[in-house]
């Protein structure tokens, strides 16, 4: 029952009964491991594990973790690539009452040394080949593929323990001071989760989810906990198909991927490869966007129109309360609103839009929105500061706690809450959450930048950080400089697209920087003005196109970096598309991420090309092939004669 606090915008979801008490998540898992034994639970690479045989395989990992001193509230840190051991690892490492720290493999060296220091893991489990990408800290290490020692003995399953109250996980985000912080999400917000989407939108028995998001991003607990609390069956992909639109597109036809949850840019991805090239999933049952603000394009419009009976919801919520609002969009996607609403709060979750003296707004008037009831975490880890800035008693609700998220919404006369943006420095890049302050402190470590602003622009339907720079003296360094630089610190989706050098930062009359002031640069022309190289053949010619055609301008040489000129992820997938038609062959993603440059990848086209071809008149061939693809495309372009 969803009710309206009089006639002040705050909105509770609550249904009858009280949440759910005493359980966790590793329960729900292996009473579904009894029900269905022989079902398999995960796949991946070609290879499925059984719902019995996972559940064995967890309670090994988590009597070899007691073993090791890990109890109730312990933290073990998981380093580990998307695999059947991955997600053994994971109900291991709950099964032995402790939570996961999830660490990406694609974080910089000197993110996971702080998120390890940090967090103090009793235990630290991984692959043997990823055990070079971690400090030597003293800590344990399990090895997932290395055979378990002949004297653990499997767990029993449900081995006591604490309950509802205690960690599930702790996950580290972009931290305003310059560090990244750790949420302590305890299992009775999960569990109450997965409780309101088993009711609201269950899995039919033999339901097919994949595996999408990183295991330091909380939509993987959904993905992976709720489906396999339902009997349902996890299919994992590499990072190579989560990159490629086209790709991705062959994974969810090919192995008949029922629900699907993607955010927006790879949603958006997904729906211009599969509008272009005329393939569709027609298995799919539910695509559910989250992790940024859905806007509905032509591409999605058209997307949806050719999948009759597939269901779009869109959900909110973030990482200091998962998921507190869903939005299903109508059958019909002409009616679509380009900003679609993010919905109505989950069970037992309370949301109330606050003024600055923390009073209801009224109906339709913008608040900010505070999230109250089972959902909200504990705090942040060893951050009693900001635990007792962000996460409060709820003044409305005796008894409750409550967190601000820093997010500005309405109500709608409906009932729904519609998200209008960010009150603080915070934003989503590509479904990563981004503090500008931590950039901003990044940067100012290199010795060149004397002071410096972050700012978000909109690029297409994608977003782009431009960095604004202080220099200690002219000619500072270049883009590609300060990109490799920032990448050693800092995930890709944190570094800024472009760098604009300014004399100095604008400031208010209080002397805050004013962000507002800061010069928007000219996304059309290059970012500085220095001699573009000249392209030598007809294929870096047609990679230039392909760039021009996505990016919107032409002023790059062979040797610009892709992002460095204004391309992003997004429009990386439309390079891909692009060349792809173009040299009538396939070209992974991956190939494009690394060699960013014009030549660099026309010199790995030749090179592969060179090396399936029986002689060197293939090549030649090759390159009349491209010579024709790119005048046909250049004939296609010029302005038709009247």
């Amino acid at each position: 029952m969803l009710n309206h606090h009089e006639n002040s915008a705050a909105l509770s979801s609550v249904p009858a009964g009280a949440p759910a008490a005493g359980n966790r998540i590793h329960e729900l898992f292996a009473g579904q491991a009894i029900r269905t034994p022989s079902t398999i639970a995960v796949e991946a690479d070609g290879k499925g594990i059984s719902y019995a045989d996972l559940n064995a395989q967890a309670d090994r990992l988590a009597a070899e973790l007691r073993a090791l001193g890990v109890g109730a509230n312990s933290r073990v840190a998981i380093c580990a690539t998307r695999s059947i051991e991955m997600v053994a690892a994971v109900l291991g490492i709950l099964k032995a009452r402790a939570g996961y720290v999830a660490l990406d493999p694609s974080y910089p060296a000197e993110r996971l040394a702080y998120i390890l220091q940090d967090s103090s893991p009793t235990v630290v489990v991984t692959h043997e080949a990823l055990r070079s990408l971690l400090p030597v800290t003293g800590v344990p290490v399990i090895c997932l593929d290395q055979p378990r020692a002949a004297s653990v003995q499997a767990a029993p399953t449900n081995a006591g323990g604490s309950g509802s109250d205690s960690l599930a996980y702790l996950l580290y985000t972009s931290g305003s001071t310059g560090q990244p912080k750790g949420v302590i999400m305890p299992h009775g917000p999960l569990i109450n989760l997965m409780a309101w989407q088993q009711r609201t939108l269950p899995l039919t028995p033999g339901d097919r989810v994949l595996q999408f998001a990183p295991l330091s991003f909380d939509v993987s607990f959904q993905e992976i906990a709720t489906t396999l609390a339902e009997g349902g069956t996890l299919v994992l992909i590499n990072d190579d198909l989560r990159r490629d639109p086209e790709g991705l597109l062959d994974c969810l036809i090919a192995r008949k991927i029922h629900r699907l949850y993607l955010p927006f840019v790879a949603l958006q991805g997904l729906a211009e490869a599969a509008v272009s090239t005329v393939r569709l999933p027609s298995t799919l049952k539910d695509i559910i966007t989250a992790g940024e603000q859905l806007q509905v394009s032509d591409a999605l419009r058209a997307f949806f129109k050719q999948l009759p009976g597939v269901h779009l919801h869109n959900h909110y919520g973030p990482t200091e309360t998962h998921v507190v609002t869903a939005f299903t969009l109508p059958d019909d996607p002409a009616t679509w609103p380009t900003l679609p609403p993010i919905g109505f709060p989950i069970d037992h979750t309370t949301l109330h839009l606050l003024d600055a003296a923390r009073k209801p707004v009224a109906v339709g008037a913008v608040g900010e929105l505070f999230i109250s009831g089972a959902a909200v975490a504990q705090g942040y880890w060893n951050r009693d500061d900001l635990t007792n800035d962000r996460f409060l008693s709820d003044p409305l609700i005796n008894g409750q706690r409550m967190y601000r998220t820093g997010d500005l919404a309405q109500v709608r006369p409906d009932g729904a809450v519609d998200f209008l943006g960010r009150a603080d420095n915070q934003v989503k890049i590509r479904g990563h959450r981004v503090e500008l302050g931590e950039v901003e402190s990044a940067l100012r470590k290199h010795a060149a930048i004397k002071d410096c602003a972050v700012a978000i622009l909109p690029h297409g339907n994608d977003k782009m950080l431009v960095a604004y720079l202080v220099l200690r003296q002219s000619p500072g360094p270049s883009a590609e400089e300060l990109r490799l630089f920032l990448l050693t610190s800092l995930p890709e989706p944190m570094v800024p697209a472009r760098y604009v050098p300014i004399a100095q930062l604008p400031l208010t009359p209080s002397g805050k920087l004013d962000r507002r002031a800061l010069p928007a640069p000219d996304l059309v022309a290059a970012p500085d003005s220095t001699p573009r190289t000249p392209y030598s053949n007809d294929l870096e010619k047609m990679i230039a196109a392909a760039w021009t055609q996505a990016i919107g301008h032409t002023n790059f040489g062979a040797t610009d970096v892709f992002f460095d000129a204004g391309g992003t992820s997004l429009l990386m997938a439309q390079v891909q598309r692009r060349l792809r038609s173009d040299l009538g062959r396939d070209l992974p993603i991956t190939l494009l991420f690394q060699f960013p440059t014009i030549r660099q990848l026309a010199a790995q086209l030749i090179e592969k090309t060179a090396a399936v071809t029986a002689a060197p008149s293939g090549i030649t061939d090759r390159a009349a092939l491209q010579r024709e693809a790119l005048a046909k495309r250049q004939a296609a372009m010029r302005p038709k004669k009247p």
